[in-house]
Protein backbone atom coordinates (compact mmCIF):
# COMPACT_ATOMS: atom_id res chain seq x y z
CA UNK A 1 0.00 0.00 0.00
CA UNK A 2 1.18 3.81 -0.76
CA UNK A 3 0.77 6.05 -3.60
CA UNK A 4 2.42 5.47 -6.88
CA UNK A 5 2.74 1.68 -5.77
CA UNK A 6 0.48 0.70 -9.07
CA UNK A 7 0.73 3.68 -10.61
CA UNK A 8 3.65 3.15 -11.69
CA UNK A 9 6.36 2.04 -8.69
CA UNK A 10 5.49 -1.47 -9.42
CA UNK A 11 6.49 -1.42 -13.16
CA UNK A 12 9.90 -0.71 -12.03
CA UNK A 13 10.36 -2.91 -9.72
CA UNK A 14 9.14 -5.89 -12.20
CA UNK A 15 12.01 -4.49 -14.36
CA UNK A 16 14.76 -4.95 -11.37
CA UNK A 17 13.67 -8.48 -10.92
CA UNK A 18 13.67 -9.38 -14.36
CA UNK A 19 16.45 -7.92 -14.94
CA UNK A 20 17.98 -9.91 -11.26
CA UNK A 21 17.31 -13.31 -12.62
CA UNK A 22 20.03 -13.22 -14.91
CA UNK A 23 22.19 -11.80 -12.70
CA UNK A 24 22.04 -8.34 -14.70
CA UNK A 25 23.07 -10.22 -17.82
CA UNK A 26 19.95 -10.90 -19.69
CA UNK A 27 20.29 -13.47 -22.72
CA UNK A 28 19.39 -10.02 -25.16
CA UNK A 29 20.37 -6.15 -25.00
CA UNK A 30 17.45 -4.58 -22.72
CA UNK A 31 17.79 -0.25 -22.09
CA UNK A 32 15.91 0.36 -19.00
CA UNK A 33 14.01 3.91 -19.48
CA UNK A 34 11.84 5.62 -15.90
CA UNK A 35 10.60 8.29 -16.83
CA UNK A 36 8.98 9.96 -13.63
CA UNK A 37 7.51 13.49 -15.24
CA UNK A 38 4.01 11.78 -16.54
CA UNK A 39 1.85 12.91 -13.83
CA UNK A 40 2.74 16.72 -13.99
CA UNK A 41 4.01 17.12 -17.69
CA UNK A 42 4.49 15.57 -20.89
CA UNK A 43 6.83 18.80 -21.77
CA UNK A 44 10.31 16.86 -21.96
CA UNK A 45 9.01 13.67 -23.72
CA UNK A 46 9.64 14.62 -27.38
CA UNK A 47 13.26 15.67 -26.71
CA UNK A 48 13.92 12.65 -24.14
CA UNK A 49 12.47 9.91 -26.61
CA UNK A 50 13.41 12.10 -29.94
CA UNK A 51 16.52 13.23 -29.13
CA UNK A 52 17.81 10.14 -27.89
CA UNK A 53 16.73 8.04 -30.73
CA UNK A 54 19.92 6.30 -31.68
CA UNK A 55 20.72 5.68 -27.77
CA UNK A 56 16.62 4.45 -26.94
CA UNK A 57 16.77 2.54 -30.73
CA UNK A 58 14.94 -0.35 -30.17
CA UNK A 59 12.81 -3.78 -31.56
CA UNK A 60 10.87 -4.61 -28.73
CA UNK A 61 9.69 -1.88 -26.43
CA UNK A 62 8.24 -3.59 -22.92
CA UNK A 63 5.84 -0.96 -20.87
CA UNK A 64 5.07 -2.30 -17.65
CA UNK A 65 2.81 0.70 -16.96
CA UNK A 66 -0.60 -1.23 -17.46
CA UNK A 67 -2.15 -3.79 -15.38
CA UNK A 68 -4.08 -7.02 -15.14
CA UNK A 69 -8.11 -7.42 -15.80
CA UNK A 70 -8.46 -8.81 -12.68
CA UNK A 71 -6.05 -10.08 -9.86
CA UNK A 72 -4.68 -13.61 -10.94
CA UNK A 73 -5.47 -12.93 -14.52
CA UNK A 74 -2.36 -12.09 -17.13
CA UNK A 75 -3.11 -8.95 -19.58
CA UNK A 76 -2.18 -7.45 -22.20
CA UNK A 77 -3.46 -3.61 -23.22
CA UNK A 78 -4.09 -3.34 -26.81
CA UNK A 79 -4.78 0.27 -26.78
CA UNK A 80 -4.81 3.04 -24.94
CA UNK A 81 -7.05 6.72 -25.04
CA UNK A 82 -5.64 10.08 -25.72
CA UNK A 83 -6.26 12.92 -23.55
CA UNK A 84 -6.13 17.52 -23.71
CA UNK A 85 -7.73 19.81 -21.32
CA UNK A 86 -8.56 23.27 -21.22
CA UNK A 87 -8.87 25.98 -18.49
CA UNK A 88 -12.22 28.12 -19.16
CA UNK A 89 -12.44 31.29 -17.80
CA UNK A 90 -15.92 33.07 -17.08
CA UNK A 91 -16.17 37.07 -16.32
CA UNK A 92 -19.21 38.99 -15.97
CA UNK A 93 -18.23 41.82 -13.94
CA UNK A 94 -15.23 44.16 -12.87
CA UNK A 95 -15.78 43.32 -8.97
CA UNK A 96 -18.01 41.54 -6.82
CA UNK A 97 -20.95 43.28 -6.02
CA UNK A 98 -24.09 43.47 -3.96
CA UNK A 99 -26.51 40.15 -4.45
CA UNK A 100 -29.20 42.02 -3.52
CA UNK A 101 -29.25 45.37 -5.19
CA UNK A 102 -27.90 43.81 -8.46
CA UNK A 103 -29.04 40.50 -8.47
CA UNK A 104 -32.00 39.54 -11.66
CA UNK A 105 -30.93 41.73 -14.42
CA UNK A 106 -27.42 40.27 -13.68
CA UNK A 107 -25.85 37.49 -14.08
CA UNK A 108 -23.39 35.80 -11.52
CA UNK A 109 -19.92 34.29 -13.20
CA UNK A 110 -20.51 30.82 -11.26
CA UNK A 111 -24.55 30.36 -12.81
CA UNK A 112 -22.92 31.13 -16.21
CA UNK A 113 -19.72 28.67 -15.82
CA UNK A 114 -22.20 25.88 -14.51
CA UNK A 115 -24.54 26.34 -17.84
CA UNK A 116 -21.52 25.60 -19.95
CA UNK A 117 -20.02 22.97 -18.27
CA UNK A 118 -23.63 21.00 -18.42
CA UNK A 119 -23.21 21.78 -21.91
CA UNK A 120 -20.62 18.79 -22.01
CA UNK A 121 -22.78 16.10 -22.08
CA UNK A 122 -26.50 14.92 -23.67
CA UNK A 123 -29.06 14.31 -20.85
CA UNK A 124 -28.33 10.74 -20.84
CA UNK A 125 -24.69 11.55 -20.17
CA UNK A 126 -22.82 10.70 -23.55
CA UNK A 127 -20.39 13.33 -24.67
CA UNK A 128 -21.81 15.99 -26.27
CA UNK A 129 -18.29 17.86 -28.41
CA UNK A 130 -19.20 17.32 -31.68
CA UNK A 131 -17.05 15.71 -34.35
CA UNK A 132 -14.97 13.53 -31.90
CA UNK A 133 -14.41 9.99 -32.72
CA UNK A 134 -15.26 6.14 -31.35
CA UNK A 135 -14.98 3.29 -31.71
CA UNK A 136 -15.74 -0.81 -31.31
CA UNK A 137 -14.05 -2.90 -28.67
CA UNK A 138 -13.56 -6.82 -29.28
CA UNK A 139 -11.70 -8.10 -26.36
CA UNK A 140 -12.93 -8.57 -22.89
CA UNK A 141 -16.59 -7.13 -22.37
CA UNK A 142 -17.06 -5.28 -18.82
CA UNK A 143 -20.78 -5.40 -16.77
CA UNK A 144 -22.19 -3.29 -15.32
CA UNK A 145 -22.16 -4.85 -11.80
CA UNK A 146 -18.49 -5.01 -12.09
CA UNK A 147 -17.83 -1.60 -12.64
CA UNK A 148 -20.28 -0.43 -10.05
CA UNK A 149 -18.46 -2.31 -7.22
CA UNK A 150 -14.88 -1.56 -8.54
CA UNK A 151 -15.40 2.02 -8.98
CA UNK A 152 -17.38 2.32 -5.93
CA UNK A 153 -20.14 3.89 -6.61
CA UNK A 154 -22.92 5.51 -4.79
CA UNK A 155 -26.15 3.27 -4.72
CA UNK A 156 -28.71 4.91 -6.58
CA UNK A 157 -25.81 6.97 -9.26
CA UNK A 158 -26.61 5.76 -12.86
CA UNK A 159 -24.47 4.87 -15.30
CA UNK A 160 -23.87 7.71 -18.36
CA UNK A 161 -23.04 7.23 -21.63
CA UNK A 162 -24.02 4.73 -24.94
CA UNK A 163 -22.60 2.14 -26.17
CA UNK A 164 -21.02 -1.40 -24.20
CA UNK A 165 -18.98 -0.13 -21.19
CA UNK A 166 -16.11 -1.13 -22.36
CA UNK A 167 -16.44 0.88 -25.50
CA UNK A 168 -17.68 3.92 -23.63
CA UNK A 169 -14.29 3.03 -20.82
CA UNK A 170 -11.26 2.05 -23.64
CA UNK A 171 -12.18 3.11 -27.11
CA UNK A 172 -14.95 6.45 -26.80
CA UNK A 173 -14.33 10.38 -25.61
CA UNK A 174 -15.21 10.49 -21.61
CA UNK A 175 -15.32 14.19 -20.65
CA UNK A 176 -15.09 15.24 -17.06
CA UNK A 177 -14.43 18.59 -15.41
CA UNK A 178 -11.42 18.77 -12.57
CA UNK A 179 -11.97 21.62 -10.32
CA UNK A 180 -13.67 24.76 -10.10
CA UNK A 181 -12.02 28.40 -8.85
CA UNK A 182 -14.77 30.17 -7.28
CA UNK A 183 -15.11 31.38 -3.40
CA UNK A 184 -15.90 28.46 -1.66
CA UNK A 185 -19.20 27.95 0.55
CA UNK A 186 -17.86 28.77 3.80
CA UNK A 187 -16.47 32.57 2.55
CA UNK A 188 -19.48 32.88 0.29
CA UNK A 189 -21.36 36.27 1.07
CA UNK A 190 -24.36 37.82 -0.79
CA UNK A 191 -22.09 39.16 -3.63
CA UNK A 192 -22.43 38.21 -7.50
CA UNK A 193 -19.70 36.35 -7.89
CA UNK A 194 -17.47 37.91 -11.43
CA UNK A 195 -14.97 35.63 -12.31
CA UNK A 196 -15.12 31.73 -12.12
CA UNK A 197 -12.67 28.93 -13.77
CA UNK A 198 -13.03 25.24 -14.63
CA UNK A 199 -10.52 22.78 -15.79
CA UNK A 200 -11.91 19.96 -18.01
CA UNK A 201 -10.44 16.97 -18.94
CA UNK A 202 -11.29 14.88 -22.56
CA UNK A 203 -10.55 11.45 -22.86
CA UNK A 204 -10.01 10.24 -26.40
CA UNK A 205 -10.61 7.37 -28.56
CA UNK A 206 -7.19 5.77 -29.60
CA UNK A 207 -7.34 7.34 -32.92
CA UNK A 208 -8.48 10.42 -32.20
CA UNK A 209 -6.64 13.25 -33.26
CA UNK A 210 -5.65 15.06 -29.88
CA UNK A 211 -4.79 18.23 -31.34
CA UNK A 212 -8.25 18.36 -33.22
CA UNK A 213 -10.06 17.11 -30.48
CA UNK A 214 -8.41 19.91 -27.88
CA UNK A 215 -10.10 22.91 -30.17
CA UNK A 216 -13.36 21.02 -30.70
CA UNK A 217 -13.09 20.78 -26.83
CA UNK A 218 -12.45 24.72 -26.68
CA UNK A 219 -15.04 26.04 -29.71
CA UNK A 220 -17.86 23.78 -27.55
CA UNK A 221 -16.73 25.62 -24.38
CA UNK A 222 -16.96 28.93 -26.19
CA UNK A 223 -19.68 28.66 -28.20
CA UNK A 224 -21.88 27.40 -25.18
CA UNK A 225 -21.54 30.33 -23.23
CA UNK A 226 -24.59 32.20 -22.32
CA UNK A 227 -25.79 35.58 -21.78
CA UNK A 228 -22.80 37.34 -24.14
CA UNK A 229 -20.26 36.78 -20.70
CA UNK A 230 -16.87 37.00 -21.30
CA UNK A 231 -15.39 33.68 -21.88
CA UNK A 232 -11.38 32.71 -22.06
CA UNK A 233 -10.48 29.14 -23.11
CA UNK A 234 -6.55 28.46 -21.98
CA UNK A 235 -5.59 25.07 -24.33
CA UNK A 236 -3.61 22.71 -21.99
CA UNK A 237 -1.58 20.06 -23.08
CA UNK A 238 -2.43 16.83 -26.19
CA UNK A 239 -1.98 13.31 -25.42
CA UNK A 240 -2.78 11.22 -28.31
CA UNK A 241 -3.79 7.58 -28.10
CA UNK A 242 -2.77 4.38 -29.84
CA UNK A 243 -4.03 1.25 -30.83
CA UNK A 244 -1.56 -1.69 -29.92
CA UNK A 245 -0.93 -4.74 -32.12
CA UNK A 246 -0.39 -8.16 -30.09
CA UNK A 247 -0.12 -10.30 -32.98
CA UNK A 248 3.31 -10.24 -33.61
CA UNK A 249 6.08 -12.37 -32.30
CA UNK A 250 6.90 -10.59 -29.36
CA UNK A 251 3.50 -10.77 -28.13
CA UNK A 252 3.49 -14.49 -28.98
CA UNK A 253 6.59 -14.58 -26.46
CA UNK A 254 5.24 -12.60 -23.92
CA UNK A 255 1.72 -14.51 -24.01
CA UNK A 256 3.53 -17.71 -23.35
CA UNK A 257 5.83 -16.75 -20.67
CA UNK A 258 2.65 -15.08 -18.75
CA UNK A 259 0.51 -18.24 -19.18
CA UNK A 260 3.64 -20.18 -17.56
CA UNK A 261 4.05 -17.54 -14.88
CA UNK A 262 0.37 -17.51 -13.72
CA UNK A 263 -0.99 -20.81 -14.92
CA UNK A 264 -3.70 -19.50 -16.86
CA UNK A 265 -4.78 -17.82 -20.22
CA UNK A 266 -3.83 -14.07 -21.04
CA UNK A 267 -6.51 -11.33 -21.52
CA UNK A 268 -6.45 -8.26 -24.16
CA UNK A 269 -8.04 -5.25 -22.60
CA UNK A 270 -8.00 -1.67 -23.19
CA UNK A 271 -6.72 1.08 -20.95
CA UNK A 272 -9.00 3.71 -20.87
CA UNK A 273 -6.27 6.20 -19.02
CA UNK A 274 -3.36 7.67 -21.07
CA UNK A 275 0.28 6.84 -21.09
CA UNK A 276 1.89 9.89 -23.48
CA UNK A 277 5.05 7.83 -22.88
CA UNK A 278 3.82 5.15 -25.13
CA UNK A 279 2.70 7.04 -28.48
CA UNK A 280 5.88 9.30 -28.48
CA UNK A 281 7.90 5.69 -28.79
CA UNK A 282 5.62 4.34 -31.34
CA UNK A 283 5.95 7.84 -33.57
CA UNK A 284 9.89 7.62 -33.19
CA UNK A 285 10.47 3.93 -33.57
CA UNK A 286 7.31 2.81 -35.86
CA UNK A 287 8.71 -0.80 -36.67
CA UNK A 288 9.42 -2.01 -33.16
CA UNK A 289 7.01 -4.15 -31.25
CA UNK A 290 5.11 -2.55 -28.03
CA UNK A 291 3.63 -3.93 -25.22
CA UNK A 292 1.99 -3.33 -22.57
CA UNK A 293 1.34 -4.60 -18.87
CA UNK A 294 1.96 -4.56 -15.54
CA UNK A 295 1.05 -6.06 -12.15
CA UNK A 296 -2.05 -3.83 -11.12
CA UNK A 297 -5.74 -4.95 -10.78
CA UNK A 298 -8.75 -4.17 -10.39
CA UNK A 299 -8.43 -3.40 -6.47
CA UNK A 300 -5.27 -1.15 -7.16
CA UNK A 301 -7.33 2.38 -6.65
CA UNK A 302 -4.50 4.50 -8.14
CA UNK A 303 -4.45 7.74 -8.22
CA UNK A 304 -6.72 7.66 -4.84
CA UNK A 305 -6.40 6.61 -1.47
CA UNK A 306 -4.93 3.00 -0.24
CA UNK A 307 -3.40 2.69 -3.85
CA UNK A 308 -2.18 -0.96 -3.73
CA UNK A 309 -0.72 -3.67 -5.69
CA UNK A 310 -0.98 -7.55 -5.10
CA UNK A 311 2.45 -8.33 -4.49
CA UNK A 312 1.55 -12.09 -5.83
CA UNK A 313 0.94 -10.67 -9.12
CA UNK A 314 4.16 -8.20 -8.91
CA UNK A 315 6.12 -11.69 -8.43
CA UNK A 316 4.58 -13.47 -11.37
CA UNK A 317 4.78 -10.62 -13.46
CA UNK A 318 8.23 -9.86 -12.92
CA UNK A 319 8.50 -14.01 -13.82
CA UNK A 320 6.69 -13.77 -16.91
CA UNK A 321 8.86 -10.43 -17.71
CA UNK A 322 12.05 -12.59 -17.11
CA UNK A 323 10.89 -16.16 -19.05
CA UNK A 324 9.85 -13.13 -21.96
CA UNK A 325 13.55 -11.91 -22.13
CA UNK A 326 14.17 -15.78 -21.79
CA UNK A 327 12.30 -16.44 -24.77
CA UNK A 328 13.61 -13.69 -27.08
CA UNK A 329 16.51 -14.75 -26.76
CA UNK A 330 16.26 -18.29 -27.94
Amino acid sequence: YGRGTADDKCGVAIHAAALRAFGAKPPVTVKVLVEGEEESSTEHLPFLIGGHRDLLAADVIGVADGGNWRSGVPTLETSIRGVVDCRVTVRVLDLAVHSGVFGGPIPDALSALARILASLHHDDGSVAIAGLRSGPWDGVQIDEDSLRHEAPMRPGVRFIGRGTVAERLWTGPAVSVLGIDAPRVREASNQLVPVASAKVSLRLAPDEDAVRARELLAAHLRDHAPWGVETTVEPGEAGSGLRIRDDGPAASAMKAAMEEAYGTGVARIGSGGSVPLVPVLHETFPDAEILMYGASDERSQYHSIDESVDLRDLERTALAEALWLARLGS
